[in-house]
Formats: C-alpha cells, sequence, structure tokens
C-alpha cells in the first residue's frame, strides 16, 4: 500500500489541472498501476448511481454491473411517384420506420457485455403485431484487444449493412445493392481481434445459415452452417466504421480498407411446384471509406456466386455503391448523395432481380440525394431524402419503368 500511495502522490503532482476532477483509482487505472477491479476493490463500497450518457445508465456501484436503456424512434413521410409502365399506383404514407428499446450492460467491470434489442415496428410488407427480436447476445472480453460474442447479431458481411439505422446518412439506410447481399442476423458465435494498436481488426463467425426454415429469430434445421471472415485496416487516421458522414468532423484525414468473404450451404426442400435444391452461396466484399473535416466518401462492392444442384451454371450477381458526403455547416447541417447498381445475372435467384410480374431484370440503378439536419448528432436528426430508381429487364421487349421517391424522416436515439 506505501508502493501505491507513492505512485499516486506523484501522479497527482504531475497530472494537468484538468484532470483533478478524477478519483485517485481512475487515474492509477489510465496510468495501468492498477487493474479496474481492483480500483473497484480499493474505492470501498460505491453507492448506486443514476445519471445519462448517450442513455439512461444505471450503475450499481462496487459490484461492476452496469445497464444502460436507448429508445429508437424513427417516423417518417413518404411518396412515391411510381411510372406508368410499372402498373404500380403512386403511394402517399406516413408510417413508424423504427420503434426500437435497447438495453447493454456489462458486469465484471466490463470483462462481460451484453445487448438486447427489440423492434415494435418491423420493416417490410410482413409486419406483425409482435415484437421482432433484433440483437440479443452475451460478449466476452477476454483481453484488451479481442472478443467472442454468442447468440443473435449480423453476419459479418459487407460494410453499409452492419452501420446501425440511427447512424446513417439516408433513411433508406441500405442501397439496393447492399440489401441484396448481406445475410440478415443470425444465431451464432463470432470471434474478433484489434491488432497494431486497433489499426487492423479481424473476425470470423459461425451461424446457422439460411436453410428454409432458418434465420432471424429461427434455430438451425440441419447440420449446414454459414460462416464468415472479415478484415479491415486502418491505411491512415482512425474513423469509426459504424457511422455514416464526418459528424465529428474529422482534423487529421482518416482513410481505410476492408472486406468480408462469407461462404453458406444452403438446403431448399421440395414443393408441389419447386424440386428440393441446395445452393453453395459464397459473396465477397470489398469497401473503402474517407473522413476529414465534414467531407465522407464511401464505397463498396459486392460479388456473389450460388452454385445450385438443380442448375448447370453457377448464377453470379455483383453490385455497388459510392455515397458522399459534406457538412455545410459543421455538425448542424449536411448534405449527400449516392449512386448504386445491382447487376443481376439473366437466371437469378433473387427477389431483387425477379421484376413485376417475375420478369427478369438485367440490372437496377439508383441515384439519391439528402439534407440532414443535426441537433444532437445522430442520437437526434431529421433528413429529407430523394431517390430515383430505374429498372431494366433482360427481355428489352419489357418497358423500363422508373420509380421516384421523397422521404421526410425524423430520427431519435435517447
Amino acid at each position: 500500500m506505501r508502493k501505491y500511495g507513492f505512485i499516486a502522490a506523484s501522479l497527482l503532482f504531475l497530472a494537468p489541472a484538468a484532470s483533478q476532477a478524477k478519483t485517485l483509482e481512475e487515474l492509477l487505472v489510465e496510468k495501468g498501476v492498477i487493474t479496474r477491479a481492483e480500483a473497484s476493490s480499493a474505492s470501498g463500497a460505491a453507492q448506486s448511481k443514476v445519471y445519462y450518457n448517450k442513455g439512461t445508465n444505471i450503475d450499481s456501484g462496487d459490484s461492476g454491473i452496469t445497464t444502460k436503456f436507448n429508445v429508437g424512434l424513427q417516423p417518417r413521410y413518404t411518396f412515391s411517384d411510381n411510372d406508368d409502365e410499372s402498373g404500380t399506383p403512386n403511394v402517399s404514407s406516413f408510417d413508424m420506420n423504427l420503434a426500437r428499446v435497447e438495453m447493454t450492460g456489462s458486469a465484471m467491470d466490463g470483462e462481460w457485455e451484453y445487448i438486447l434489442q427489440g423492434d415494435w415496428a418491423r420493416s417490410g410488407a410482413d409486419r406483425a403485431n409482435t415484437v421482432n427480436l433484433s440483437d440479443a447476445y452475451v460478449q466476452w472480453n477476454n483481453c484488451d484487444w479481442s472478443h467472442i460474442k454468442f447468440g443473435q447479431f449480423k453476419v459479418g458481411a459487407g460494410r453499409q449493412y452492419r452501420v446501425s439505422d440511427f447512424a446513417a446518412q439516408f433513411a433508406d439506410r441500405d442501397t439496393l445493392a447492399t440489401q441484396a447481399f448481406n445475410f440478415g442476423r443470425q444465431q451464432g458465435i463470432a470471434m474478433g481481434a484489434d491488432l497494431m494498436d486497433g489499426r487492423w481488426t479481424i473476425g470470423a463467425g459461425v451461424y446457422n445459415g439460411l436453410s428454409v426454415g432458418e434465420g432471424q429469430n429461427l434455430p438451425g434445421v440441419d447440420r449446414k452452417h454459414a460462416g464468415s471472415v472479415e478484415t479491415t485496416f486502418a491505411i491512415m487516421g482512425s474513423q469509426k466504421r459504424g457511422v455514416e458522414g464526418d459528424i465529428d468532423h474529422t482534423e487529421d484525414f482518416a482513410w481505410d480498407v476492408g472486406g468480408s468473404y462469407v461462404y453458406s450451404d444452403e438446403d431448399y426442400p421440395a414443393t408441389d411446384t419447386v424440386a428440393a435444391d441446395r445452393f453453395k452461396v459464397t459473396t465477397i466484399s470489398a469497401d473503402t471509406g474517407m473522413k476529414y473535416k465534414g467531407l465522407s466518401i464511401v464505397g463498396e462492392y459486392y460479388w456473389q456466386d450460388i452454385e445450385s444442384d438443380a442448375r448447370d451454371d453457377d448464377v453470379s450477381d455483383n453490385g455497388a455503391y459510392v455515397q458522399v458526403g459534406y457538412f455545410i455547416q459543421p455538425k448542424k447541417w449536411e448534405i449527400a448523395g449516392r449512386w448504386g447498381l445491382l447487376s443481376c445475372d439473366d437466371e437469378s435467384i433473387y427477389e431483387a432481380c425477379s421484376g413485376l410480374g417475375g420478369a427478369a431484370l438485367d440490372d437496377v440503378n439508383e441515384v439519391g440525394a439528402a439534407i440532414n439536419y443535426y441537433m444532437m448528432g445522430h442520437n437526434l436528426k431529421a433528413g429529407l431524402n430523394y431517390s430515383r430508381l430505374d429498372y431494366d429487364h433482360v427481355d428489352t421487349s419489357i418497358a423500363s419503368y422508373k420509380t421516384n421517391r421523397w422521404i421526410f424522416q425524423v430520427s431519435s436515439f435517447f
């Protein structure tokens, strides 16, 4: 204890005046003299407290257990202007895009963490009057640079899909390419590691897969699985890959690259109209992104090959997008634009490539623009978006058609 007392006195003497608000134990932990657990023991029986910091936090004191609650809402208005050739009427709609409640926490002074997230407003045509379980997993931070998580979470494929809905530049976060090539949320186990002081990250995971009857909130039905490998590398500077736009007004130029590989072995049983089939799906993505003083640029390319037991040839589809944003007033007003492409194989099995009436699409182009006003960063913002989708058929005798879509959305995450 005398040794600790001497070191503590020295640290307090050397610490700048701005650091004096920190406790003795916090300073010792920062300098690596003691661990967080030792700091908790040395401080005695701390009182529990409730406070707000990016969510409502409950700190149980010396037990080393913390809990945080967040509520995320995204009310929106959408107007869709469809070409006459599409045969689809125009639509004007008010909607609750997302209504999420999230609980996160930690135990044993951060060695263990968990997340539980439910959504009361399921996206898509299959909405139901039930809570949709999104993320639900426990994570073991086995050391300072690696972790293992177990439960349900997003498969490690691609960059844009893993951006939070509440940290995106556009109301429709995913481009068509991202929608087509992600593997959604699945139940499984994954590990990750931060190397070279966090500049290089690697990860790998094993999941149930996407055979019929598997997927989000569903257990496995066979012995086949999906596996993913991913990596990122910061070439210059540092940025948050999970946050779109340079809301932090990055002072030093930041540039990173990343990539992922996913293999999924999937069974499809026979139905009255379709023979039994087995798909072996290989998906590769490569991305890059940069941020500098309010400017952000990100781009990603996807390629997927599907081998089918019922077909002679493989089906290969690909897609890409580029997204650019700039804060015309730092941390407040942002303008953004993006271009995306989904290029379909003539025999593609994607619903996104089936077109109206099941007529095969050759490709789908999209362009979009957005203007956003940030009141509390990504925690509270409003945005007006425009997007134009052009659909071209494989059969040129079938007319192409276009959709123009306007969205106004308020996004809050407290």
